[in-house]
């Protein structure tokens, strides 16, 4: 349930009738995510001509984990007014790239402030945002949780379902008409990369960049849209994740990490596609 849009498109794909836009031209725009009426995460987009900002204001007790190449650097657990946040550079229309730092924020003090050139740098790069998303984070949810102070944010999307809840989310940013165009027009994109975003689960960037296939109750995909940005969503209870002990939030620092998962072996089936676990390393990377 939620009080977001649909759009309606001559395509059936894999994500018809499950993705749903907060639209906005603005430069900034909210939403908040809800579990048995109550607010539990909070989202924030906002854009200048020169940066964007992205916030995910997180409960008390929430496992912060980064992570590098797969493997973990560093964890703290999240207190009271605690948020994730993404500062990066705008985009225009010749250069596609979208760079930036992304930090635990503890009060006024970023966790891992200054380490950019340390092994747990916590940068994040896509060298093509219109094509190519950028993983911000995934949220692992348990069956206990504390709640947020009540948000007085109009959009909201509920986790729940008839049978449970979707206890996995794994967030995204792109350029703004990525999902549409996915919707609308997926014969631009290459086969191989709708392929991926509709199939792999983000839980394998955290698992020594492994690819591991999305399975599990059908998603709930939430889009959060500002002027030229959009916040991808995918809320899902996946088969082999069904519960979790604790309560977590995974992000790390990539570069393409999409665009990487073509330097693997790629075979093509009849109408599928397979990937290979593991990088060639005989590749270079982007």
């Amino acid at each position: 349930m939620n009080n977001a849009k649909t759009i309606k498109s001559n395509f059936e794909t894999t994500f018809t009738n499950c993705v749903f836009f907060f639209e906005s031209s603005a430069e900034e725009n909210k939403a908040k995510a809800l579990k048995d009426g109550e607010t539990i995460l909070a989202f924030s987009l906002s854009e200048t001509k020169k940066k964007i900002d992205f916030y995910l204001s997180l409960p008390e007790g929430i496992i912060c984990e980064h992570y590098k190449e797969g493997v973990k650097t560093s964890a703290i657990v999240s207190l009271k007014n605690d948020h994730l946040t993404y500062h990066g550079n705008s985009i225009n229309k010749k250069h596609k790239q979208q760079k930036g730092e992304i930090h635990i924020k503890k009060g006024k003090n970023r966790v891992l402030k200054d380490k950019a050139n340390l092994l747990e740098a916590p940068t994040a790069t896509s060298s093509d945002i219109s094509f190519y998303p950028l993983p911000l984070c995934r949220v692992e949810l348990s069956d206990s949780l504390i709640t947020l102070d009540d948000k007085n944010i109009t959009n909201y999307f509920s986790l729940d379902f008839k049978d449970g809840f979707f206890n996995t989310l794994d967030i995204f940013l792109s350029q703004k008409g990525f999902m549409k165009n996915i919707l609308t027009k997926p014969y631009i994109f290459p086969e191989a990369l709708l392929a991926y975003f509709s199939f792999v689960s983000l839980e394998g960037f955290f698992d020594n960049n492994t690819v591991i296939r999305r399975r599990g109750t059908y998603p709930q995909i939430l889009v959060l849209q500002s002027k030229n940005f959009e916040v991808i969503v995918f809320c899902m209870r996946e088969f082999n994740n069904q519960n979790y002990e604790k309560n977590k939030l995974k992000y790390a620092y990539s570069y393409d990490y999409i665009k990487e998962h073509f330097q693997r072996d790629v075979i093509e089936a009849e109408h599928s596609f397979f990937f290979g676990k593991y990088r060639n390393k005989n590749l270079k990377g982007h």
